[in-house]
C-alpha cells in the first residue's frame, strides 16, 4: 500500500477543464467557415485529447501509488465504469447502425460490423474511439508501472513523446493500436509528472517566467502550424514527419499544468463536480451530438449563431441533464451504465 499523499485539488480542476475542452473540440459548427476564428479553434482544440490522456496517465500512477496496485482487481474496477458502459452504449450505437444500414458504408455484414465497431469504438459515435485505445493501455499497465520504477523511465518518456510528435492519429481514429502509439507519450508524461512531486513546488516558485515563456512559445507556434499544416492522411503518412499541432499540445499541457499547480490548487466545487462525472460526460455527449446532426438534417438552421447555440445545448446541457437523471434513477449502479 502506497503512502498517503495530499489531495491535489489543482489536478482535479485540470481534469474538469480537460473534459470540457474535449467536448468543445467536438462542436463542429466552430469549424464550418474558413476564417481566422476557425483556424484558431482548430489550433486550440485539435488533438486536445492529448491533455485528457496526460491527465489519465497522471491519475493512474498517483492513485495506484496511494491505494496500491493489483492487476486483476484493477482491471475489474476499470471494467465496471469504463468497459461495461462502453459495451452497453456501443450495443445501442451498433444496433442503430445496422438498422440504418451503416454497415454497408464499410462493406461489412451486420455481424462483422458489430464486432469491428466494438474493436475500433468510433465507427458511429466518434468520441468512443478513446475507449478501446485506453483499454489497451490498461492491459499493459503492469509494464508501465515497471517502467516507471526503472532508472530509465525519463529516457523512455522522451522516446515515447518523440513517437507522439512524429505521428498522427490513425484515419478517423479507427485503429486503437495505432492510437496507443500516437498518444502513449502523453500518458507516460502524466505518469512522470505524478512521480516527480518536486516539479509542483518548482513550478510554483518559477511559475511566472515558465508560464510566460510557454505562452509565447504556444502563440508563436500557431504561425508555424498555420504555414506548414497539411491534411492529416493518418498515422503512417505522418510517420517521421514532425506533427507541429501535437508539439503545440505538448507546450499547452505544460502550460496548463504549471498554471493550475501554482494558482488553482484549492477546492472549486463546480470543477470538482465536472471532474467526478467526466467519464459520464465523455460517454453521452457523442450520442447527443449525433442526435444533433439528425435534427439539423431534418430542420436546417441557416444562421450559424443559431446552429452553434443548439449544438452547445445538445452537447453540454442535454449531456449533463442525462447524467443527472441516470444517477438519480440508477443510484450507484449508474457507473455501470454511463460511467459515473
Amino acid at each position: 500500500m502506497g503512502e498517503k499523499k495530499e489531495f491535489l485539488y489543482f489536478f482535479e480542476n485540470l481534469r474538469g477543464v480537460a473534459i470540457l475542452m474535449v467536448m468543445l473540440s467536438h462542436i463542429t459548427v466552430i469549424y464550418e467557415h474558413d476564417s481566422i476564428w476557425q483556424n484558431l479553434c482548430r489550433y486550440l482544440f485539435g488533438d486536445v485529447s492529448s491533455l485528457f490522456v496526460f491527465v489519465s496517465g497522471y491519475l493512474f500512477l498517483y492513485t495506484t501509488e496511494r491505494k496500491g496496485y493489483d492487476y486483476l482487481p484493477y482491471l475489474h474496477k476499470k471494467a465496471g465504469y469504463i468497459l461495461y458502459p462502453y459495451l452497453l452504449l456501443s450495443a445501442v450505437a451498433i444496433g442503430y447502425g445496422i438498422v440504418t444500414d451503416k454497415n454497408l458504408d464499410y462493406g461489412l455484414a451486420p455481424l462483422q460490423y458489430g464486432i469491428w465497431s466494438l474493436i475500433v469504438g468510433g465507427a458511429l459515435i466518434v468520441p468512443l474511439w478513446y475507449i478501446p485505445m485506453i483499454w489497451l493501455v490498461f492491459l499493459i499497465s503492469p509494464l508501465l508501472r515497471y517502467a516507471s520504477r526503472s532508472s530509465f523511465f525519463g529516457p523512455i518518456v522522451v522516446v515515447a513523446l518523440f513517437v507522439s510528435l512524429m505521428t498522427a492519429r490513425p484515419l478517423s481514429n479507427l485503429n486503437p493500436f495505432l492510437s496507443v502509439f500516437h498518444f502513449l507519450g502523453f500518458y507516460l508524461m502524466g505518469m512522470y509528472f505524478a512521480q516527480n512531486g518536486p516539479l509542483i513546488q518548482w513550478a510554483k516558485s518559477k511559475v511566472i517566467p515558465i508560464s510566460v515563456g510557454l505562452l509565447i512559445a504556444y502563440l508563436l507556434m500557431y504561425f508555424w502550424w498555420f504555414n506548414t499544416e497539411t491534411f492529416n492522411h493518418g498515422f503512417w503518412d505522418q510517420l517521421f514527419h514532425l506533427n507541429v499541432l501535437q508539439l503545440s499540445k505538448l507546450i499547452f499541457v505544460w502550460l496548463m499544468y504549471f498554471i493550475f499547480a501554482a494558482y488553482l490548487n484549492h477546492p472549486y466545487k463546480p470543477m470538482s463536480h465536472i471532474a467526478q462525472i467526466s467519464f459520464g460526460l465523455f460517454f453521452v455527449h457523442g450520442f447527443w451530438l449525433y442526435l444533433f446532426g439528425i435534427v439539423l438534417g431534418r430542420m436546417p438552421v441557416e444562421n450559424i449563431i443559431g446552429r452553434l447555440a443548439i449544438q452547445l445545448l445538445f452537447c453540454f446541457v442535454f449531456s449533463y441533464i442525462s447524467i443527472l437523471i441516470a444517477r438519480k434513477v440508477l443510484g450507484k449502479r449508474s457507473r455501470y451504465v454511463v460511467g459515473c
